[in-house]
């Protein structure tokens, strides 16, 4: 059957995922994209392996901090957005904290 439909073929595994970290980082909402994108656990029907490439992107220069203290280490800068499928802003601080 060589032209039979075959799911795990279908997938890219190489769509590069980017969430963009900055200072006073919402961790929740953060973590939910880790999650989905990040995880790398195969699907119900068992597909193996990941179907995305998850990276992190400092938004911004300096440390960077989550909610409650948590230091957030990137896994580069702004230059991982270049070739992403998808980029996501995980929430965004208050107006306040401008």
């Amino acid at each position: 059957m060589p032209n039979r439909f075959h799911p795990a073929r279908a997938i890219n595994p190489h769509h590069r995922v980017v969430a963009v970290a900055y200072d006073r980082l919402c961790t929740f909402e953060y973590g939910m994209v880790a999650e989905i994108f990040g995880s790398g656990r195969p699907v119900p029907d068992k597909i193996t392996g990941a179907w995305y490439e998850f990276r992190t992107a400092a938004g911004e220069a300096g440390r960077l901090r989550g909610q409650g203290a948590l230091a957030v280490e990137a896994d580069g800068g702004l230059e991982l957005l270049h070739g992403a499928g998808t980029i996501v802003v995980p929430g965004w601080r208050t107006p306040r904290h401008e």
